[in-house]
């Protein structure tokens, strides 16, 4: 198992055939993830505050979406436990929705992928998936890194 890197960020990825409209006029599509770090000290088990981040744009078919840099550098967190959660009303909407994890070697400054040029098999880590079918609106997967 990995451990968590001292700066990562999520990012989710649309392959779902369709827009999903994050955007605020839309109430019934969102993606949202929700990370508990979790972390040994002094042999104790020890749960840190929850961390959830949500998407806000619409999110084209192939799109990505950067959810959020998260500092570990004091923490020190080991790993998280996680929910991938997608929503949508899109009864077009069918196939998957990917959640990846990017590290920064130099403390956020820079990512593997730009704002635009996001390719999974080059710049993150695999974490968690929800497949979409044209029959489920609501879907989640529980995931640790």
């Amino acid at each position: 198992m990995k451990m968590l890197p001292r700066n990562y960020r999520l990012v989710v990825l649309n392959e779902t055939g369709q827009t999903l409209d994050l955007s605020s006029n839309s109430a019934n599509e969102k993606i949202t993830v929700t990370l508990r770090p979790w972390k040994i000290a002094s042999g104790v088990l020890y749960y840190g505050d929850e961390i959830s981040s949500a998407g806000s744009t619409n999110l084209v078919d192939g799109g990505h979406e950067v959810l959020g840099a998260i500092d570990n550098s004091v923490n020190l967190y080991m790993g998280a436990s996680g929910v991938l959660k997608v929503e949508t009303d899109n009864a077009s909407a069918a196939g998957v929705v990917s959640l990846y994890i990017e590290h920064s070697t130099d403390g956020g400054n820079t990512w593997p992928s730009g704002l635009t040029d996001f390719n999974p098999e080059l710049h993150a880590d695999f974490v968690a998936q929800v497949q979409i079918t044209s029959t489920l609106d609501d879907v989640e997967q529980v995931f640790e890194i």
